[in-house]
């Protein structure tokens, strides 16, 4: 996730959390127009973070592997057809609006078009399209396009030259890493079953449109479907090794738990929070009775009517139902800084607690603003943190354990060398 300016000592598109993080949700809250937002405190990156439903899995949901993410920028790598007939020409921009698991064939991503009639299509994840490689170990050909994805989530084609560079130093010494893994006695004991190696091969192969596709891919990078299967193997088997690794990794104590909350209790901030309230009556030049002159008045009359009686504040909003939440009384629920517009959240962090704005303008019309409550940020009590600080300390007991028995490894491997 990245910084849509709500975040203000941050630039724009400032990188706020990377995928995969595991987060606490503190709060949920309704945004402005329509929309559920979750206030999520990210113990990694030491923020909280507003997001949107569609940006969040549970910590315990299996993760749908695919290199891109929703509302994510997107160009087709390729065309596109619809039963034979050109749909969407190659380099066609678009957005990814979802994506869906489909068990065995793979990741789809639920993409808009705007050269596409009606917008939307579905689309297998993007396949792999690069040059052919010089190397013929599958394994590595097979890793270097895994990284690809992952480091930069592009296809490889599109990599510049320091990017390959990159992708062919990480992928060598990655492959090191491998070999000395899958040369430990830990190897004979995995056993894929079938059906895991078949999936892993359907996952590959679904992102392709037919069968001839998928054969002229793999010769393009100097695979087959035999040494395609290969490295898919080596790939899995390395993944249960660490994963068994990882297994063996001290579980985390109540008491561990408990001396990082103490030892780090300024990364455990409750948000500064309003429970707030909401009228919107709309502006439309265009429209009689809601152009900005009239909207004015209308907003005016409501808040004359608020000032001598706040309790009617609900009964207003249902009579006023311009935004969404007025089935609801207007009830924002309890919203962190920095989640509202920026001229409404200025307005709503002044107000003190039970007062009533002054009418705020904006681009989609006039607002009133009631402040129910006000929660000033706060740290956070170890009940309310212990979960988030679980998680995140199992993920790095699981890390340090798998990075020791490989670091082992490694001075093994060079002992030998040297003796």
């Amino acid at each position: 996730m990245r910084n849509d300016g709500t975040f203000h000592r941050l630039a724009t598109g400032a990188l706020l959390v990377r995928r995969r993080r595991i987060g606490h949700v503190r709060e949920v809250g309704t945004f402005l127009q329509d929309q559920i937002v979750y206030s999520v405190h990210f113990v990694d990156e030491g923020r909280i973070v507003g997001c949107r439903e569609e940006e969040l899995i549970a910590a315990e949901a299996p993760w749908i592997g695919s290199r891109f993410k929703v509302h994510q920028k997107v160009r087709a790598t390729r065309s596109l057809t619809i039963r034979g007939e050109l749909r969407v020409p190659p380099s066609s921009r678009g957005e990814v609006l979802d994506l869906e698991q489909t068990g065995a064939q793979g990741v789809f991503s639920h993409t808009h078009f705007d050269c596409l009639p009606g917008g939307r299509c579905w689309y297998r994840n993007m396949h792999w399209k690069n040059g052919r490689s010089t190397v013929n170990d599958p394994g590595r050909v097979y890793l270097s396009l895994k990284l690809a994805a992952r480091l930069f989530r592009i296809p490889p084609d599109s990599l510049t030259p320091d990017e390959r560079r990159r992708v062919n130093s990480v992928a060598s010494r990655q492959q090191r890493i491998e070999a000395l893994i899958l040369a430990t006695p830990q190897t004979a004991a995995v056993v894929l079953p079938e059906a895991s190696i078949e999936s892993g091969l359907m996952e590959v192969r679904s992102r392709y449109g037919n069968d001839d596709e998928y054969h002229a891919d793999l010769e393009r990078v100097g695979l087959n479907p035999v040494s395609l299967q290969q490295a898919v193997v080596r790939d899995m088997v390395v993944e249960a090794i660490l994963e068994a690794v990882a297994a063996s990794s001290t579980a985390v104590s109540e008491t561990d738990t408990e001396i990082f909350w103490h030892r780090h209790k300024d990364r455990f901030r409750g948000a500064d929070t309003r429970v707030l309230q909401h009228i919107l009556v709309t502006i439309n030049e265009r429209l009689s009775g809601s152009e900005p002159s009239v909207a004015h008045l209308r907003i005016e009359a409501i808040r004359g009517r608020l000032v001598k009686e706040p309790q009617r504040f609900a009964e207003q909003a249902l009579k006023h139902p311009a935004c969404p939440t007025a089935i609801i009384g207007g009830l924002l629920g309890t919203v962190p800084r920095g989640q509202l517009y920026r001229e409404l959240d200025a307005v709503a962090f002044a107000l003190a607690e039970a007062t009533l704005s002054e009418a705020v303008e904006s681009r989609f019309g006039f607002h009133l603003i009631y402040c129910e409550a006000i929660d000033p940020e706060r740290i956070l009590s170890f009940a309310e943190a212990r979960g988030s600080i679980r998680q995140y300390l199992e993920v790095q007991q699981r890390d340090s354990c798998q990075k020791a028995w490989i670091k082992d490894l490694r001075q093994r491997a060079q002992a030998d060398k040297d003796s």
